[in-house]
């Protein structure tokens, strides 16, 4: 469980009891007051969950540690994505802003949020730090190599 330390809405001590009355859950305390993850500090977050899906007691035993951010080969797309919605959403999952993906990929920042509402729908999913979790588990980012 995620919650900003100066969170308005949510207070860190109600925040820290919810989570130890979720079995298998970890919590995390991030700065800021913003009560939206995917408002504010998104890198914070993207490495939030990644510490959470790469905790040993969520990977089987001998698994390579957790995915880093470099963009995995292209292969099949998930969920009907197109291969350019993919390369957002990895993009996304490394904490990049949309101004930050159009100058990546040479394109205006209209045209990434027009990819980013339609691999959301896609995906039913809602903000950048559930993109990240969705990449991450579903293998879109490549492991760090050692």
């Amino acid at each position: 469980m995620l919650n900003r330390r100066d969170d308005p809405v949510a207070p860190l001590e109600t925040a820290r009891d919810l989570a130890a009355h979720i079995p298998g859950a970890q919590f995390a305390a991030l700065e800021g007051d913003i009560h939206i993850p995917e408002f504010g500090d998104a890198a914070a977050v993207v490495a939030a969950t990644r510490a959470f899906v790469d905790a040993p007691n969520r990977r089987e035993r001998g698994a390579p540690p957790g995915p880093s951010i470099a963009p995995a080969p292209l292969g099949p797309a998930p969920l009907g994505l197109s291969p350019r919605e993919v390369e957002v959403l990895r993009l996304l999952a490394a904490g990049l802003s949309n101004p930050a993906i159009a100058a990546r990929l040479s394109l205006s920042v209209h045209t990434i949020e027009r990819h980013v509402v339609n691999l959301y729908t896609k995906l039913g999913i809602h903000g950048q730090a559930e993109a990240a979790t969705y990449a991450l588990l579903h293998g879109l980012l490549t492991p760090p190599t050692t």
